[in-house]
């Protein structure tokens, strides 16, 4: 039996579930590894704290990071089954916009970090929890395994190229830059999702 090809084999799946994969490959453009955020802090309060301090501040922020993360994770999933998994993978692609916007624009106050630190653990909850789920929805039985793989795959190309695109321009030009590229593609995504799943989409 002859192998499908990666593109036949996207072709093959529902046109409902190939709209769906645009708004989460845009947005994964956006997603770069949380890491980063926490190299952001650093940078940030070293200045006022010493770089020892500030390493073990970040250190301290990513843990609360995935503490809410691990918090949030079982009430999000709850709650897409009661309003639907369209309005909150939505927010949360939005929420991630925010996020990198307040990183891009970061100041050495923890009233600002903190919070940013627990909207990241939010809007990766939501991401981690809601896309697999809003995917099941739009397969059917006999291509979810297809599916999965094609979701996975693009996630993973967004991982790679994202982390790699942000630490380029934050290298190269400055972390306003880099941060705010990553919030656009996070709307965007939020926004052709909300779009390409109106009407009678069955992404709910």
């Amino acid at each position: 039996v002859k192998e499908k090809s990666f593109i036949q084999s996207i072709k093959t799946l529902p046109k409902s579930f190939r709209l769906f994969l645009v708004g989460v490959g845009i947005f994964g453009l956006g997603n770069f590894a949380n890491s980063l955020f926490t190299l952001r802090v650093q940078e940030v309060l070293a200045p006022s704290l010493g770089a020892l301090q500030a390493s073990a501040v970040a250190v301290g922020l990513y843990t609360l990071l995935n503490v809410a993360y691990a918090a949030f994770s079982f009430p999000i999933g709850a709650l897409s089954d009661r309003i639907g998994r369209k309005r909150i993978l939505a927010a949360g692609y939005f929420l991630s916009a925010i996020v990198c916007l307040g990183t891009a624009f970061l100041v050495a106050d923890f009233l600002i970090i903190v919070p940013l630190f627990l909207l990241a653990g939010l809007f990766t909850a939501i991401t981690d929890t809601i896309e697999g789920t809003a995917a099941a929805d739009l397969l059917p039985a006999e291509s979810r395994g297809t599916g999965f793989g094609v979701l996975q795959t693009v996630n993973g190309i967004g991982d790679f190229a994202s982390s790699a695109i942000v630490g380029i321009l934050w290298a190269l030009i400055s972390p306003l830059v880099a941060f705010s590229y990553a919030a656009a593609l996070s709307a965007a995504g939020g926004f052709i999702l909300l779009y390409l799943t109106r009407g009678n989409h069955p992404l709910r």
